[in-house]
């Protein structure tokens, strides 16, 4: 079992999107706005990767908040875009994951984090959220 390696998404897997709930609520006036905007940008991210259009997942994050200040009909403040966007730089983990992981890595299993975000925010989430030596 040495070499088996098990793949973790990142996003909403391993990392819990329910800090930044309020957040949204408060800049879209919606408690949904967090969940059009993470569904806007896995779409987005999505079709860019199956039409092979280069883009950069902080891009599209930016520009799927612009999408969701759009359909609430609001103004997004360059404030509020980068503390939504430092925010999801900054989640934390669910708490089961933690002690999984540990379990997972003293049974033999390497782990993976796997995301369509860019290898800079992966590396940056899993370190601010405590995980990095969970991970390979």
């Amino acid at each position: 079992m040495q070499n088996d390696i098990i793949l973790f998404d990142i996003n909403e897997t391993v990392l819990n999107l329910a800090s930044l709930k309020p957040k949204f609520e408060a800049v879209f006036g919606s408690d949904a706005a967090i969940a059009l905007w993470f569904s806007k940008l896995l779409h987005s991210s999505t079709v860019c990767i199956a039409t092979e259009v280069k883009t950069n997942f902080a891009e599209l994050a930016s520009t799927m908040l612009d999408s969701v200040a759009t359909h609430y009909g609001c103004r997004l403040t360059d404030g509020a875009r980068s503390e939504l966007l430092a925010g999801f730089a900054s989640l934390s983990a669910h708490a089961d994951i933690e002690p999984s992981l540990k379990q997972l890595r003293s049974n033999g299993f390497k782990t993976v984090a796997f995301s369509n975000s860019s290898s800079n925010l992966i590396a940056s989430q899993i370190e601010n959220a405590g995980l990095t030596p969970l991970f390979d």
